[in-house]
């Protein structure tokens, strides 16, 4: 398209473009609160995999993607107070409706070999514990005499015994996984604690993911808009190419709400990345605008020459910086493609919005008048440095 025919309908229709700006920001903002985050790795392997398939057929029969571990760590996993908290949680997890079986020391077949025969019993009665020394010395020997105990519920050392529950095919692992580590933190005792499976997997990436969005997003912000002020030393200088970035990351996030796709551990940076890629387009508009305009002049016909002349430029710049992301489509992750195509769209939208909003709001603004002198300008540390390296690419 030729940019002085594109400037010139940016000019004409430059209010219905801040409504249908402003109304599309609003709407697609309003779906944020639907957005979800899909922790489960396993998810994002190829589900037509071989390997894939097999894994997840042995997890089925056998429970192998189900399990959720909960380990304690003492001196002694057989003291009496230790014993009595791992029965405490093995009772709470067994009254869970999700969780289908659960296995622990106070909650094991003992199978002892006799004179009459093979006797079958419980290793440790939960309803009588002991609590002598000597009797919980002769448990934790013959405990740590058996293979089927040794190494799999109990440590070779006797000191860190596991609780090991397998939910339902159907159950909500996040959802279970919260529950059972908020029984565990709710039990008392002095034991270290470790979790393990996919479960307690899933609750450590949504935190990842939570705090990423929480802690990054507010950081890049405050660099960019300090780079802003330092460049421009104008209000609108950092809020018009901010604004312009913000909105595109509200669209594509709105979109991805839209079209129920969670977040994931590759896509809970894309808002970060387009923060601090898109607010490049909007830099390059408002330098423009503010080399080719100035006061007295006509600030409309201003505003079509400088996106007559930044605009091809700025498109190149954003369809080059798309495609880099949409080669993330050959990838075999799922979560790689929906990263490359959604930061793909984002940068889209923050090249669209700087050569369409941001000019058509400019043209409703008042025309400041420039700080600096030109005089002034040419004995800066920076335009000195910038005469230096000119010379030296020349030379």
């Amino acid at each position: 398209m030729n940019m002085k025919k594109f400037s010139e309908l940016v000019i004409k229709y430059r209010k219905i473009i801040i409504f249908i700006t402003i109304f599309t920001t609003l709407v697609l903002g309003f779906f944020l609160k639907n957005l979800t985050i899909n922790s489960d790795i396993l998810s994002y392997l190829p589900q037509d995999d071989p390997k894939v398939v097999l894994f997840n057929e042995v997890g089925d029969k056998f429970g192998g993607s189900s399990l959720a571990m909960v380990a304690l760590e003492s001196d002694d996993a057989f003291s009496y107070t230790t014993l009595t908290r791992v029965d405490e949680i093995t009772q709470q997890f067994k009254n869970m409706d999700e969780i289908f079986h659960v296995m622990s020391l106070t909650d094991i077949i003992d199978i002892k070999k006799t004179e009459w025969g093979l006797e079958i019993g419980k290793l440790i009665d939960k309803d009588n514990i002991p609590r002598d020394s000597e009797e919980l010395t002769r448990l934790k020997k013959y405990a740590l005499s058996k293979d089927m105990y040794r190494g799999n519920l109990i440590s070779d050392d006797g000191k860190i015994t596991v609780v090991i529950a397998r939910l339902k095919q159907d159950a909500d692992k996040l959802a279970i996984g919260r529950q059972m580590k908020e029984v565990v933190e709710g039990t008392r005792g002095d034991e270290k604690i470790y979790y393990g499976g996919i479960p307690f997997q899933m609750i450590f990436l949504t935190d990842i993911i939570q705090s990423d969005l929480g802690k990054l997003i507010p950081l890049v912000i405050l660099l960019v808009m300090g780079i802003l002020f330092m460049s421009f030393r104008s209000l609108r200088g950092v809020f018009l190419p901010l604004s312009c970035v913000l909105m595109s990351t509200i669209w594509v996030l709105g979109i991805i709400s839209l079209l129920k796709i969670p977040l994931t551990i590759a896509s809970d940076a894309m808002p970060v990345l387009l923060v601090a890629i898109g607010s490049a387009y909007g830099i390059h508009m408002l330098s423009k605008y503010n080399e080719d305009v100035r006061p007295g002049d006509s600030k409309i016909q201003g505003i079509r020459k400088a996106l007559s002349e930044v605009g091809f430029p700025i498109l190149l710049a954003g369809v080059t910086t798309l495609i880099g992301f949409l080669a993330f489509l050959s990838s075999n992750l799922s979560l790689i493609r929906e990263f490359g195509v959604f930061t793909a769209m984002g940068v889209a939208f923050a090249m669209i919005i700087s050569v369409t909003f941001l000019p058509a709001v400019l043209s409703h603004l008042k025309v400041k008048r420039t700080k600096r002198r030109t005089e002034k300008m040419e004995h800066e540390w920076s335009t000195r440095m910038m005469d230096k390296l000119g010379g030296f690419v020349l030379r």
